[in-house]
Parts: C-alpha cells; structure tokens; sequence
C-alpha cells in the first residue's frame, strides 16, 4: 500500500504560538492536497536556545502537542513533529522529544532523542537531556514506520534494531564542512542497509541548519530533495522496492563483542 507523505522543511521561531501557526498552515494546504502524513523537523515547537537563553519547553500533553492532535484529527492524517518537552522533574533539562500522531489524533509515540548532539562543536546536553529507551516501531495503514531523530542517523544499530518497513528522520541538521554530504549520504546508506525506505525532513535556518530534506529508496535512489529555503517535498511512499536480504543475513551474535575469543 502507498501513502501520500509530505515533508515540511521550515525554520521555525522561539515561540510555540508562531510554530503553531506555520504548521496549522502547512497541515491545511496538504490535507487539501490529499496527503496523509505531514513530517516536521526536530525543535519545531521551540527554536533551540541562544547562548545564555533558554527555549520554550512544554509538558508532553501540554498545548502545542494537543493543537498537533486536533489539526491531525480534524483533517484525518498523521503527523510527525518535534517538540522541546519539559520533564516532571522541576529544574531539570528538557527532552528533544518527537511525536508521532495518528490520523484520530492520538498520541501513537513520543521519542525522547537518546544519543545528543555532542560533537563538530555543538553540545546538545548542556541544553537538553537524553532520553533512555530506544523507539519502538509504530504499526501506519501503509507499513511499519521506524523513527531516528538528526544525530542518531549517525548510529546504525539503532536502525537495524527496529525492523520496520520505513523510516522517518527528522532533525535540525547543522551546517559546516561536508555536513550535507554526511545528511545525504547517511540516509541513503541506512536505506540500503535496511532495504527499506528512508525520509529525512531538516529544519532550514541562515548559518545554522543545512535544509536540504531528502528522500531515498531502499535502493538508494533519491526519490526527491529540497535545496536551502522553506519549502514542502511531497514522496509518494513505495514499500513493493523493499528487500530483506540483508535483513535476514544478518548475525548480530558476531558483532557484539565477548571475552572468550577462541585460541
């Protein structure tokens, strides 16, 4: 089964209510269009804090998430969408945290992004803190969807654990040397890996986030692309190319490492 999937790059603002407004926006254009899951970047609630300052955080049922599940039930669609998320905790730091909405307008995930931006200079934890379960994969009318969150890209295992039928990546990718390239290449290679296909939809800002959201098949074939302003790249999803071989050739026994190496 195919799904109509629209990937939404924007730069968004510190404010929740500005966010809010672009994407009630962007929600009502496709549901027009006849999409059936909109995709958001990672920070779309909140833009990430200047130095000394510190972004707009909400409780997982707060406002902004339950604005994202009137919008996803009044035009029947899924969403996907990033979020700064306030802990229980007073005091404490934030989670990155993305939400996966279904077209009834329930909550079907909530991923707290566990492995931070901390390197190429940036240090995601001194302003957010990792969450610790890995996520699982949600059951969509079209497939299995598995989700990584913009620096997890990085880490394979993380996407062969989740034995899905495609992936959704959303992220604020940094720019600097040779990152549109890593973007790029990254999603294509988890694509081929896992033989399935593979989203990723970038927030786009001036000297600090790439753009260039991008789509690829499981056979590595970039299925469309976006350049550096705000735009939307509507993929017509395609599960019939996917290809478990290496799936199933896989041996995780032999890459966990053990003491006892035979002599």
């Amino acid at each position: 089964m195919s799904a109509r999937i629209l990937l939404a790059q924007l730069h968004a603002a510190h404010s929740s209510t500005e966010n809010l407004e672009k994407i009630t926006e962007v929600v009502r254009k496709a549901g027009q269009n006849g999409a059936q899951m909109v995709v958001f970047p990672e920070y779309m609630m909140s833009y990430p804090a200047e130095k000394g300052g510190r972004a707009e955080r909400q409780p997982l049922f707060g406002p902004f998430a339950e604005s994202l599940r009137i919008l996803a039930r009044e035009y029947g669609m899924w969403l996907v969408c990033g979020m700064t998320e306030r802990p229980d905790e007073p005091y404490s730091l934030p989670y990155n945290t993305i939400l996966v909405i279904d077209s009834a307008g329930g909550l079907a995930a909530a991923h707290r992004k566990t492995h931070l931006y901390d390197a190429f200079q940036w240090q995601e934890s001194k302003d957010y803190r990792a969450g610790w379960t890995p996520f699982v994969p949600v059951e969509t009318p079209w497939g299995r969807m598995g989700l990584a969150c913009c620096y997890e890209l990085r880490f394979p295992e993380i996407f062969t654990r989740q034995m899905c039928d495609f992936f959704i990546v959303p992220a604020a990718w940094s720019r600097g040397p040779h990152k549109l390239l890593h973007w790029r290449t990254l999603l294509a290679a988890r694509a081929i890996e896992n033989g399935v296909p593979v989203l990723g939809c970038t927030q786009t800002s001036p000297k600090v986030f790439t753009g260039g959201t991008a789509a690829f098949a499981p056979t590595g074939e970039c299925l469309g692309s976006l350049d550096e302003t705000e735009d939307v790249l509507e993929i017509s999803l395609d599960l019939t190319q996917n290809d478990q071989t290496t799936r199933q050739n896989r041996r995780p026994e032999l890459y966990t490492p053990k003491n006892n190496h035979p002599t």
